[in-house]
Parts: structure tokens; sequence; C-alpha cells
């Protein structure tokens, strides 16, 4: 895979110490269908991931070790409540779509508005905008890490 990146880069650095230097720094890209000016709303998007820290894009390209560890351990928990299987089944279907509200990109709340998934507000500018917006990927760099 080359380093060529496709669709408009958008970028924010947080705890700006000068220049392009910071504590985190998040680049995000757009794709449309026409030729937009969303820079405040690609620099806000890179505010909230700077802010929440997402593990993937969507459910789909999250770490399977990822998805399975968390599983396991609240099947874990989930045991020890007595409760029989379907009903423990379920409950860890709610409890797995709350990990994925807070791990997956799509999935959270925006911070600016936490009446809004990401997936609801790349809608509403699509909506807006008159075009399709969609996030084609995203790096969140933090100092140490």
């Amino acid at each position: 895979r080359s380093n060529y990146i496709e669709g408009k880069a958008y970028s924010y650095v947080h705890n700006s110490l000068g220049e392009n230097l910071g504590k985190i720094g998040v680049i995000l890209t757009l794709q449309t269908e026409t030729d937009i000016d969303l820079s405040d709303f690609g620099k806000n998007i890179c505010m909230h991931i700077a802010a929440t820290s997402p593990k993937s894009l969507d459910e789909r390209s999250l770490d399977s070790n990822i998805v399975e560890s968390e599983m396991n351990i609240i099947k874990e928990q989930l045991k020890e409540t007595g409760k029989s299987d379907d009903i423990v089944e379920k409950m860890l279907d709610g409890k797995m779509n709350k990990f994925y509200e807070e791990v997956v990109l799509l999935n959270q709340k925006y911070v600016i508005d936490p009446s809004l998934t990401i997936s609801k507000l790349l809608e509403n500018i699509s909506s807006e905008k008159e075009t399709k917006v969609t996030i084609n990927s995203f790096t969140r760099y933090e100092l140490g890490q």
C-alpha cells in the first residue's frame, strides 16, 4: 500500500506547543462526490478523534483480538450473574454494542453534540452539502504512545 492519501486531508494538533507541535495529532481524510469546503467539519472530527481515541473507523476494521478479548471479559462477568444462557446472550449483545459505541469512530457519540453519532453526523453533513461525505481514514498520534 502506498502513502497516497485518497480524499481531502484534515489535521488537528492538541495541546499545541508550537507550529504543528503538540501532544496529540490527528490526520483525517474525507471523501466527497463533489469538491466542497469541509475544513471546519474536518477539524471538528479531528478534535473529536483527539478527545475520544477511537480504535477503528467501523466495526469491520476493529482488530478481532480486541473484540474477542472484550467478549471473553464480558462473558466471564455475565456468568457470575447466574442468569440463563439466552438472557446472558442478550446482555452480551447489549454490552458489546456499548463497547462498539466507545471504540468505533462511526458508532461514537459526537463530543460536540452527544445526541448524534459520528455516522449520523456524516449523514447530516451529506444532506446539508448535497453530496455524500464519508471518512476514508484517520490516524491519531499521541506523544509517548
